[in-house]
């Protein structure tokens, strides 16, 4: 996959004081809890705001991000590895994180890879 297209690209992130400009590239995943969305960056930092996963999977459907299950985003310039335990599907990232693939989603995500 050809991860340049995330490079000088970025997105405007309204937190509860102020508007923050995060490069996509910097994006790992975002977590979705309720109505509250936080963005992990690969430096370890976090940004929370009140914008849907929804509006987040709208707006970098085209950057390599994909849902993984109803609360997770992933980037996969940061996917590290994937494995089955069962009926437990898992999705591991570079920075060690570890996220439960849905069972609807999992052919999705393995036809990501193969591509």
């Amino acid at each position: 996959m050809n991860y340049n297209i995330q490079k000088d690209q970025s997105i405007f992130i309204k937190t509860e004081n102020h508007v923050k400009q995060v490069h996509i590239a910097n994006v790992c995943y975002i977590r979705c809890d309720s109505y509250l969305s936080t963005v992990c960056l690969n430096d370890g930092s976090f940004i929370t705001c009140s914008k849907l996963l929804k509006e987040f999977e709208e707006i970098l459907a085209d950057f390599y991000f994909i849902r993984i299950n109803h609360n997770t985003l992933v980037n996969f310039k940061y996917f590290d590895g994937i494995f089955q335990e069962g009926k437990k599907r898992t999705i591991l990232l570079v920075d060690g994180s570890k996220f439960q693939v849905s069972r609807r989603k999992w052919y999705k995500v393995k036809g990501k890879l193969v591509l």
